[in-house]
C-alpha cells in the first residue's frame, strides 16, 4: 500500500514538472502555437555549437543526441545544393537576431504563413547556420553559405552590398567583449585564495584560439565616486589606509573587526586597487551591454559576490556585481541577477532586497554551517522589493540533470513574470565535482546548459566569475563557456601552453562527475520549484 501512494507521488512530481518545462511556459498567445516556437528555437540554436540534455532529466538520466553531431553539420554545410535551400528565411531569421535594440527573433510572421499552408520545412531541410560568422575559414564558406572557391555554385536571394551590411549588423549585434589587461592578471594573480587562477583562465582561453572571436577590451579602475555608489564611504577610506601598510600590526584590531578584514578577508598589498580594478573591469563590461557595443560581455575576473556595503566578507572587498548592476541600470529598467556559486549571493541581494528593480535568482548549496548561512527558500526580499529575491537552496551530491532541470524551471517563471531587460550571471564554479568545496557533483554541462538557456532569450547578457578553488576545472569551465558564447566547439585536450602540466593526469578539457551521495529528493526539488513559483506569482504583470 505505501509502496502505491509512493508510486502516486512520483507520478504527480514527474506530471509538475512535465508542466513546468520551457516549450509550455509562455503566455503569449503568439506563442501558442507549439510548431512555430519550436522552428523559432530550432533556428536559434544552429548559431551555436550544443548538445542538449533530455528536457525532462528526472524521469530519464540520460543525454539525448542531436540529429547530427557537430562534424556532420559541418560537412553538410559544404553540401551547397542543400544550403541554397531556404536561403532566404534564412537570412530573414538572423537580420531579426541582428537588430540593435537586443529583441528576440521574431520569425512567427515568416513560418506562419507556411504552417497555414502546412508548409513548415523540416529541420534537415532549413539554411543551417547559413550566415553564421563563426565557421572556419577552413571550411571553404562564406557568411552566406557560398563555396568561397565557386562563387557561382551559390545563388544569393540578396544583392552583395545587402549581404554584406546584413553581415556587418549581425557581427556588431553578436560582438562578445572580453575583459582583459595584464594589470588585471597581474593583480587577481596575487589574490591569497586564489594564487595565479586569474592567469591559467586566461591562458587557457588563449591557446585555445578563442581570442580571434572576441573583442578584447582593456578595464578601467573604478573611481572613488563609482565605488562610494555603493560601499559607505568609511569603509572604502579604511580600505585605501591599509592598502599600504607595510605592518599589519598597525591596524586596529576593533576596526579590522568592524570592516570584516579578518581571517577570510586578510590585510593584502595593494588590496584596495585590486578590488577597485575588478571592479571597473565589471563596470567596463557593463558600459558597453549599454553603448550596445555588444551582445554579451565577459569578466572572468569579476563575481565577488559576498561583499557588503560596508563590510568585506568570504574574500570579497568591493561588490563589482552590484557596482556592474548599477551602471545597467543607467540603461535598463529591470535587471536579472543570476548566481550559478556554491555559496548564496548574499551581498548581491542584499543590495537590491527592497527594490523591484533588480530581480536576484541565487542557486546554491543550504546547509547548517555552510557559509554564508543565508539564502532560505523564505528570504524573498522586503517591502518594495518582496518577491524579487528568489533563493534556491539546494543540498549536498546535485548532479548535472537535477541541477539544470531545477535551473530551467525556476528561470522561465522568473522569465514569465518579471521579463528582465538584460541578465547578469555569476558563474562560480566551486559546484564542480572536484573542487575543493566537495558539495556538488557537476560537470561543465551543467554549466554549458545554464549559459546556453540564458543566451536564447536574446538579452543583452553580463558574464562573471567567481568561486572556483580547483583552479584547473575553473579554466577548464570558464573557457568552455567563453567558446559556448561564440558558437565555438573545443577539441577535447588541453593545448600545449604555459600551465599544460596543471592539467593533468588527463590533460583533457572535461570534467568527471562526481559519486557524491545526493541528499537532493526528487519531492524536495518539486517543492522547491513549486514554492518559487507561486512566490513568483505576486510580481506578475507589474512591471517597472
Amino acid at each position: 500500500m505505501e509502496s502505491s501512494e509512493n508510486s502516486e507521488n512520483k507520478k504527480d512530481d514527474e506530471s509538475y514538472l512535465e508542466k513546468t518545462n520551457v516549450e509550455d511556459a509562455s503566455e503569449d498567445p503568439k506563442d501558442n502555437n507549439q510548431n512555430v516556437r519550436n522552428q523559432r528555437e530550432t533556428n536559434v540554436k544552429r548559431h551555436y555549437h550544443f548538445d542538449e540534455l533530455d528536457d525532462e532529466p528526472f524521469q530519464q538520466p540520460k543525454l539525448r543526441k542531436f540529429e547530427r553531431s557537430v562534424s556532420d553539420i559541418g560537412n553538410h554545410l559544404n553540401k551547397t545544393d542543400q544550403l541554397t535551400k531556404n536561403v532566404k528565411d534564412g537570412q530573414e531569421f538572423h537580420q531579426q537576431i541582428s537588430r540593435k535594440d537586443h529583441s528576440p527573433p521574431d520569425i512567427e510572421k515568416i513560418e506562419q504563413s507556411k504552417l497555414e499552408n502546412g508548409n513548415i520545412p523540416h529541420e534537415t531541410d532549413t539554411n543551417e547556420r547559413a550566415v553564421d560568422e563563426h565557421e572556419d575559414a577552413s571550411s571553404g564558406t562564406d557568411p552566406s553559405g557560398c563555396n568561397k572557391s565557386n562563387t557561382n555554385s551559390c545563388v544569393p536571394s540578396l544583392d552583395q552590398n545587402k549581404t554584406q551590411e546584413k553581415s556587418q549588423q549581425k557581427s556588431a549585434c553578436h560582438r562578445v567583449v572580453f575583459i582583459h589587461s595584464d594589470q588585471l592578471i597581474t593583480h587577481c594573480n596575487r589574490l591569497p585564495r586564489i594564487p595565479d587562477r586569474a592567469g591559467m583562465v586566461y591562458s587557457l582561453i588563449e591557446s585555445l584560439g578563442l581570442l580571434t572571436f572576441l573583442h578584447v577590451v582593456a578595464p578601467k579602475t573604478a573611481s572613488e565616486e563609482e565605488v562610494l555608489k555603493f560601499h559607505s564611504k568609511d569603509y572604502v577610506e579604511f580600505l585605501q589606509r591599509i592598502s599600504h601598510l607595510e605592518d599589519e600590526e598597525k591596524i586596529d584590531v576593533d576596526d579590522a573587526e568592524q570592516y570584516g578584514i579578518t581571517y577570510d578577508c586578510p590585510v593584502q598589498e595593494n588590496v584596495y586597487e585590486c578590488a577597485a580594478l575588478v571592479a571597473g573591469a565589471t563596470v567596463t563590461a557593463a558600459k558597453a551591454l549599454c553603448d550596445k557595443q555588444c551582445h554579451i560581455a565577459i569578466n572572468w575576473c569579476g563575481g565577488w559576490h559576498h561583499a557588503q556595503r560596508s563590510e568585506a566578507s568570504g574574500f570579497c572587498y568591493i561588490n563589482d556585481i552590484v557596482l556592474g548592476i548599477l551602471t545597467l541600470r543607467d540603461k535598463f529598467s529591470r535587471v536579472l541577477y543570476v548566481d550559478l556559486d556554491l555559496h548564496h549571493g548574499d551581498g548581491v541581494e542584499n543590495a537590491f532586497s527592497t527594490t523591484p528593480h533588480v530581480l536576484t535568482v541565487s542557486f546554491h548549496k543550504y546547509d547548517t554551517g555552510f557559509f554564508p548561512g543565508s539564502g532560505s527558500i523564505l528570504d524573498v526580499g522586503s517591502r518594495g522589493g518582496k518577491y524579487y529575491c528568489v533563493n534556491v537552496p539546494m543540498k549536498d551530491g546535485l548532479s548535472d540533470k537535477e541541477f539544470f532541470a531545477v535551473f530551467k524551471r525556476v528561470m522561465t517563471a522568473v522569465r514569465e513574470t518579471y521579463d528582465p531587460e538584460v541578465v547578469v550571471c555569476q558563474c562560480g564554479a566551486d559546484g564542480l565535482a572536484e573542487d575543493p568545496m566537495s558539495s556538488f557533483n557537476l560537470t561543465l554541462t551543467a554549466f554549458r546548459h545554464c549559459l546556453y538557456f540564458l543566451m536564447l532569450w536574446e538579452l543583452p547578457l553580463l558574464l562573471l566569475g567567481g568561486g572556483g578553488y580547483h583552479h584547473a576545472n575553473t579554466a577548464r569551465c570558464w573557457a568552455s563557456l567563453t567558446a559556448l558564447t561564440v558558437g565555438r566547439k573545443l577539441p577535447q585536450d588541453v593545448p600545449d601552453h604555459k600551465h599544460f602540466t596543471e592539467y593533468g593526469p588527463d590533460y583533457e578539457l572535461t570534467v568527471q562527475a562526481g559519486n557524491r551521495k545526493d541528499d537532493n529528493s526528487l519531492k524536495d526539488l518539486v517543492k522547491i520549484c513549486s514554492i518559487i513559483t507561486e512566490n513568483l506569482q505576486n510580481i506578475k504583470g507589474k512591471l517597472v
